[in-house]
């Protein structure tokens, strides 16, 4: 009886050891650090507006948010998603000052910061 249990002890602590006594019998999943990058994190648009594209790589669901100064005359493709994607971001024509704002990509835990600057129209 002694022998056996020093052989269940020695396979218990060998299959914890190896984590698949928790994959296995507590259905447990390797934890995965969720991430967010942003190519590029600074967006240059000339005064006569246009679409760049800005790359979104992530391992988790994002939501995409424009600030309020970028009211009226930056858009985005896409505002949310699972995973990478490509999200055009337009701008109007600028007759003024230079414009900028930032908009924000961020999912339960992760916050980045894209910033977008439009050259002055005058």
């Amino acid at each position: 009886m002694k022998a056996t249990l020093k052989k269940f002890r020695t396979l218990f602590f060998a299959l914890c050891a190896s984590g698949l006594l928790l994959t296995q019998f507590w259905g447990c999943e390797q934890y995965v650090l969720p991430e967010i990058t942003l190519t590029p994190d600074t967006l240059r648009f000339t005064a006569a507006g246009g679409v760049l594209p800005v790359e979104v790589e992530a391992n988790v669901k994002w939501k995409l948010t424009i600030g309020s100064e970028g009211s009226g005359w930056l858009t985005a493709g896409a505002t949310a998603g699972n995973g990478n994607l490509t999200v055009g971001i337009e701008t109007t024509a600028n007759a003024d000052d230079e414009r900028k704002c930032t908009v924000t990509v961020a999912s339960e835990t992760i916050r980045k910061r894209l910033v977008v600057i439009q050259a002055s129209g005058l």
